[in-house]
């Protein structure tokens, strides 16, 4: 009888401390932000959009779009953060960011249908601004353009 008691015993113990274990480890919680907005030709945000695109390729946009649909997707790895803490609006589009962050650019006009993406490099010289091409589409000949752009 005592030696059922004392694998009892045993046993709670192991219980308790295996239980402790488990709730005591911690875990990282990541969110993303995603704004997204439309900018038309002759606003200053357009203006921006066709600057950033010069200043981080060497691809241009010489078909002038009417317009951009701009997404910007921010990572946040601490639950802490505030939503006041995560930047707005994406245009003026970010100069600096947290690796992983993306920008999307896409136009449709003139016949043709282009889409940008970059993604924020920590690791990036100072010239690329940390912002890095990671690809580009173009489609010609198009003839309707999709909502939004």
């Amino acid at each position: 009888m005592k030696l059922t008691h004392v694998f009892a015993a045993i046993s709670l113990v192991i219980g308790t401390t295996s239980s402790q274990m488990v709730f005591s480890q911690t875990e990282t919680v990541s969110t993303q932000h995603q704004s997204t907005t439309t900018v038309f030709s002759g606003s200053l945000g357009y203006l921006e959009v066709r600057r950033f695109i010069a200043q981080h390729t060497k691809l241009g946009n010489d078909n002038a779009p009417p317009s951009f649909s701009v997404t910007v997707t921010h990572s946040v790895s601490d639950t802490s953060i505030q939503t006041d803490d995560v930047p707005g609006p994406p245009v003026p589009l970010p100069e600096t960011g947290n690796s992983g962050d993306t920008i999307t650019i896409s136009s449709c006009g003139g016949g043709m249908q282009q889409s940008w993406t970059f993604i924020y490099d920590t690791n990036a010289g100072s010239g690329a601004n940390g912002w890095v091409l990671e690809s580009y589409s173009v489609k010609g000949h198009v003839k309707a353009c999709t909502t939004g752009n």
